[in-house]
């Protein structure tokens, strides 16, 4: 017997990616809330930093790739990920740089959601 292997996602549901990714950032709120009260309002800046700078990375990774931009909530959440996992003092070079490795190189970079290697 010959056993057929294929790519994922083998198991379907009516959820889309979309309502996944914006309950996982939802689910993040009192996180980002608890970084806010013991570190002050530069977490604010620092996420900021980071989701602006996934979500333009993926922008134009899409463009050069003759894509349509889907703002599927992929992008805001890798950049937020990592903006709760680095210290407040952190220079917000760093996250902005992060997310673009993240989004371009981790992602984008082998065709996207759904195909990256990494799970940025």
């Amino acid at each position: 017997m010959k056993a057929v292997v294929s790519s994922g996602p083998h198991i379907r549901d009516s959820v889309t990616v979309e309502e996944i990714m914006y309950s996982v950032i939802l689910a993040l709120i009192p996180a980002v809330a608890a970084g806010i009260y013991f570190f002050g309002l530069r977490v604010l800046a620092i996420i900021a930093a980071s989701v602006a700078a996934a979500v333009g990375t993926e922008f134009a990774a899409m463009r050069a790739m003759g894509r349509r931009f889907r703002n599927d909530g992929s992008a805001i959440l890798t950049g937020l990920l990592l903006a709760l996992t680095l210290p407040p003092t952190v220079p917000l070079w760093i996250p902005a740089v992060g997310s673009f490795f993240a989004v371009g190189i981790a992602k984008c970079a082998f065709g996207g959601l759904g195909h990256d290697i990494f799970n940025p």
